[in-house]
């Protein structure tokens, strides 16, 4: 009798646990759609989107969120804080869109930002634009390494954290 109580509460347990499971994934399913109707919501209200059509997950292409994150992942780990995230997006966002670009305008657009956002008779900053410089050269190598036949630009993204979960949404067009 023992052993069938024993044997009762292990699985009235995992009952439980799977039920909790779907409720929470029931639960995150929900906040997602929700942030990303705001998300869509907030693109087309904007003026320079006037007139597009927004399409979800497109047949025949990769998610770009899912490719984003992988993209990103190895250097979540230096990020500290939301802002600390978000600028790191920002960055792998622009090196995204410039692999995408021939190299010789890479090279020209990369020259010409850096003479428009350093003073060169800032030490600091000169060093600091040096590093951000080396990393966003990282990013571009390796994105033309693990995407290099991707060659949808990233418009737009949304960082969304909660419950220590991090998901990005991500809105992309194609290069023409």
């Amino acid at each position: 009798m023992a052993r069938k109580s024993k044997e009762f509460r292990q699985l009235f347990y995992q009952d439980s646990v799977q039920s909790a499971r779907v409720s929470r994934l029931s639960t995150q399913s929900q906040r997602e759609s929700e942030a990303f109707r705001r998300f869509k919501a907030t693109l087309e209200g904007q003026p320079e989107n006037e007139g597009k059509i927004f399409i979800t997950n497109p047949q025949g292409f990769g998610k770009m969120s899912e490719k984003l994150m992988k993209f990103i992942r190895p250097y979540l780990h230096t990020t500290e804080s939301y802002e600390d995230r978000l600028c790191l997006f920002d960055m792998a966002v622009l090196a995204w869109n410039l692999a995408i670009l021939p190299s010789a305008k890479r090279e020209e657009f990369l020259t010409s930002y850096l003479a428009e956002q350093v003073n060169p008779l800032d030490r600091e900053a000169l060093e600091m634009f040096v590093d951000f410089r080396d990393l966003l050269t990282e990013l571009i190598q390796r994105k033309l390494k693990l995407f290099g036949k991707e060659k949808r630009f990233i418009d737009d993204f949304q960082l969304v954290e909660d419950d220590e979960e991090l998901r990005v949404m991500v809105t992309s067009s194609l290069s023409l």
